[in-house]
């Protein structure tokens, strides 16, 4: 018989309590999972921090150390505590599982075998062998995302196609992770179920969590959602969407800063980021997306800000503009002419975002914005800041006109 090694979890936020005691069709959530687990023919082992509140179970329970607080570190103590040469991996929250599924993942001769559905790979749903413990451990010690775990090993990833063998891969898959998940999906294992939305919980911080009067909110989206969605969504609503239409905000996906095309999963970590306070590095950008001009404005304006510049750069004369660019280098260039200006010019902000690929007659390819106290050091710092930008950033462009294409002459990149 092969092992299953059922990650608990502990307390879930989003759930309010222990995630596997969270009660799904009158039943502990865990159960149904250690249902399908047993439906494979594999033997359930459950993971679980000190501490974590469990309901009885008819299985074998392992503690895994309390820190670091790390899916690593379950899987690391769950394959120390078997003696097969491998096991089957999955979480609490995966309460519409597939034994076969599992059965199939157990017979893998792969090293490391995970899911995929919907471009988003399931580290946490797979099979590790006991032969990965030193890379896994060693892996730990840095705490890396779990994607990065599976880039680093080298996973072999199961598609949809294949996961479609044994079921809806939609329903197998869904993450239960929230309240209002757990009741939409309340019908038991051997009722048909579909999910039709998710709920994704987002943390608020300083100005936009006093507006909304709570830590954290609730919004109910559409599968395959984005964060532009997530945003429409948010400023709908009358406590944020006043402040949400002038402030710069971003969001942040798993503690990356998103784009609005980024696509939310119910177990994403979210947070609405409003403008920072100051004192860090200033706002530089080489994007492939369009301009906002107004939303770098927002980034330099402040109490102490009597004049506020703003430069655009746009394409003229010629159908489109290509530009290109050593982007790493490029931002690392900007931030420094960026910081520079804002000291020799006393500043109070300055921001800078320069756009690659395409940019059509009449768009902006570059902007430019500086606060300062009085007019003459804020056009003076956008002054010198769009000149460096032109003479330093590792940035080239070439003109397309009338099916005809060049790339524009230009100086030596200057040190």
């Amino acid at each position: 018989m092969g092992v299953a090694i059922v990650l608990a979890g502990g307390r879930g936020s989003r759930l309010g309590g222990a995630k596997p005691a969270a009660p799904l069709a009158g039943r502990p959530l865990i159960e149904h999972v250690l249902d399908a687990v047993r439906a494979g023919g594999l033997e359930p082992v459950v993971l679980a921090k000190p501490g974590t509140a469990l309901p009885p179970l008819a299985c074998r329970v392992v503690l895994e150390p309390p820190r670091p607080l790390h899916p690593l570190c379950g899987i690391l103590a769950g394959l120390r505590a078997i003696d097969e040469p491998g096991a089957v991996v999955c979480p609490t929250d995966m309460p519409f599982l597939e034994g076969a599924l599992l059965a199939w993942l157990a017979a893998r001769p792969e090293p490391l075998v995970v899911v995929r559905f919907g471009g988003r790979t399931h580290p946490l749903l797979g099979r590790y062998a006991r032969a990965l413990e030193p890379a896994l451990a060693a892996l730990l010690r840095a705490e890396p995302a779990m994607r990065d775990v599976v880039r680093e090993l080298g996973a072999r990833v199961v598609e949809e196609d294949e996961l479609r063998r044994f079921g809806d891969p939609a329903r197998m898959l869904a993450d239960l992770n929230t309240p209002a998940a757990l009741a939409r999906a309340g019908a038991p294992r051997d009722q048909p179920s579909r999910l039709n939305g998710m709920v994704v919980r987002i943390r608020l911080f300083a100005q936009l969590r006093e507006r909304a009067g709570a830590e954290w909110i609730d919004a109910e989206l559409a599968p395959g959602a984005t964060v532009a969605d997530a945003l429409r969504e948010l400023g709908a609503r009358p406590p944020l969407g006043e402040l949400l239409a002038r402030l710069p905000v971003r969001m942040a996906v798993n503690r990356e800063i998103a784009t609005d095309a980024t696509a939310l999963h119910p177990d994403d970590e979210l947070a609405l980021l409003p403008p920072v306070s100051g004192g860090g590095a200033p706002h530089v950008r080489v994007r492939e997306e369009p301009l906002d001009p107004a939303s770098v404005t927002d980034r330099v304006r402040g109490p102490a800000a009597g004049a506020v510049v703003t430069f655009e750069g746009t394409t003229r004369d010629v159908e489109h503009l290509d530009y290109e660019a050593y982007r790493e280098m490029a931002e690392e260039r900007m931030a420094a002419i960026v910081e520079r200006a804002v000291e020799r010019h006393s500043l109070e902000a300055a921001a800078a975002e320069h756009r690659v690929g395409r940019v059509a007659l009449g768009e902006p390819a570059v902007v430019v914005a500086a606060s300062a106290a009085h007019r003459a050091e804020a056009f003076a710092g956008a002054r010198e800041i769009i000149d460096a930008i032109k003479a330093q950033a590792p940035i080239w462009k070439r003109e397309l006109d009338g099916g005809e294409a060049r790339w524009v002459a230009g100086e030596a990149v200057e040190p």
